[in-house]
């Protein structure tokens, strides 16, 4: 289960790491709290391990309403994508009375629809908070395969069927799902290799045991530029504007292809909708300074300017599309509990 390692207060630590953002400037004179709300620390279940964006995010974001309002944010974290799930299950034990909050990514989401015993209906248990960011992923090949962009990876995977092993971060990650995407799209058979995270699936195919990885652009770029990686695209609609010169997969011939990850802050059905309102009013004035834009830059990642109702359709949208590509695709539900 998961455990609390680190506490939010106004007069510790939380200072000192939202200073180095800027965000030491936030003081609870300009912060709206809703009436009588908090009156005891909050407490912040983040769906990842410590060390990720997810992690990053959480307490950068929700550290900054805690700052705010003079209260304290107790952070927990868990261990894996298996362990997101028991983080949902956590802040659905707990009352919805606004005090247990669950920041999680799109992965974890997505996660819950390939795990066949969850008990719990990942649609209709949760409301939306705030939606932290939008996160495309690269889709990066060793530097020694003999393909140097998409065109020339779907060609050589359709002379060589079942030869190209694909890494991916776990199964249900936006990782996993975009490769499966563009293995419909493009009618080629890769083989998935599934990792325990981002960081293995890169380091694997730095290595070259594996050929070609979908990760963070923050995971590829060391090895890009160390020449042991090449970048061959990015997942998102647009290029992103710190990689304007890597084409979109659509751009290279994938047309339809489109895969943006999410990362966000959710809370059990019931919770009072004006401590929601204000989290997410708070959570904006905290994403929209200039340090954390760009921090968030930094990470490949950009701001999500969404109230909850539109993070609502955001959730609701990509669990579509993994409904929609386990269908096209015959994806298995795997029981990983």
């Amino acid at each position: 289960m998961t455990k609390p390692i680190f506490t939010f207060r106004v007069s510790t630590i939380t200072r000192v790491c939202l200073a180095l953002f800027g965000l030491a400037a936030f003081t609870s004179a300009h912060a709206q709290k809703p009436p009588g709300f908090p009156t005891k620390p909050v407490r912040v279940v983040i769906g990842t391990a410590a060390g990720g964006s997810t992690d990053f995010l959480s307490r950068t974001i929700l550290g900054g309403v805690a700052e705010k309002w003079g209260a304290t944010f107790v952070m927990e974290n868990s261990a894996s994508l298996v362990g997101g799930i028991l983080a949902m299950e956590a802040v659905l034990k707990a009352p919805a009375d606004g005090y247990t909050i669950l920041t999680a990514s799109g992965s974890t989401f997505q996660n819950a629809v390939f795990i066949a015993k969850v008990p719990f209906d990942v649609r209709k248990s949760f409301v939306p908070v705030m939606q932290f960011t939008t996160s495309p992923l690269v889709m990066g090949s060793h530097a020694a395969r003999p393909y140097g962009n998409i065109k020339e990876l779907v060609a050589y995977a359709k002379a060589n069927p079942g030869k190209v092993n694909l890494a991916n971060s776990g199964i249900g990650t936006s990782a996993h799902l975009s490769g499966a995407l563009f293995k419909h799209l493009t009618g080629t058979e890769m083989q998935d290799v599934p990792y325990k995270g981002v960081a293995p699936s890169v380091v694997d195919t730095v290595a070259g045991r594996t050929d070609v990885v979908f990760g963070t652009s923050v995971a590829l770029l060391p090895h890009v530029r160390s020449g042991k990686l090449k970048m061959l695209g990015i997942t998102s609609p647009e290029r992103m504007s710190t990689l304007p010169d890597v084409p979109t997969i659509a751009e290279e011939g994938v047309p339809g292809f489109a895969y943006v990850g999410w990362i966000g802050a959710v809370a059990k059905i019931g919770t009072p909708q004006p401590i929601i309102n204000a989290i997410n009013r708070e959570a904006m004035g905290v994403i929209k300074s200039p340090q954390v834009q760009k921090a968030l830059a930094a990470d490949g990642s950009a701001a999500a300017y969404n109230s909850p109702e539109q993070f609502r359709v955001v959730i609701d949208s990509a669990l579509d599309r993994v409904d929609q590509l386990i269908k096209q695709t015959g994806l298995q539900l795997e029981d990983n509990k």
